[in-house]
């Protein structure tokens, strides 16, 4: 039985990071970690999990550490969180670290952070395919 390519079902062009892009979850930042991928509609990341109380996760900050930009309280809701056992960012501590990757989508979107996300694509990212 031959796979057939699955069209893309995303809504928004996602982008990769070119460098040090960190998003912080939640009103108290309960989980913090590098950005993987971003686009319109959200972004994942990879953070150190620790046991901490779980608070509103109802938004998330994300900050350049380059330029000291800083998207502050985007709404969003978490859509998924696995740890990761396995990738290109991990080493053989990355298990015992207890890494995990959380998903997010934003909720509705200001005209100013729709314009900060742009000019985070357009300056810190390229286009993933």
């Amino acid at each position: 039985m031959r796979s057939q390519h699955l069209p893309e079902k995303r809504k928004f062009i996602r982008y990769q990071v070119k460098e040090k892009v960190f998003a912080a979850l939640g009103e108290q930042f309960s989980r913090v970690g590098k950005i993987i991928d971003i686009s319109l509609g959200g972004l994942a990341f990879d953070y150190v999990n620790e046991e901490s109380g779980n608070n509103d996760l109802t938004r998330i900050d994300i900050f350049v550490t380059a330029n000291g930009m800083h998207l502050s309280r985007i709404p969003c809701r978490k859509v998924y969180e696995q740890p990761i056992t396995q990738g290109p960012d991990l080493d053989e501590d990355s298990e015992t670290l207890n890494v995990k990757r959380c998903g997010v989508e934003f909720g509705n979107l200001s005209e100013d952070q729709v314009n900060q996300l742009k000019t985070l694509f357009d300056t810190r990212c390229h286009r993933l395919s």
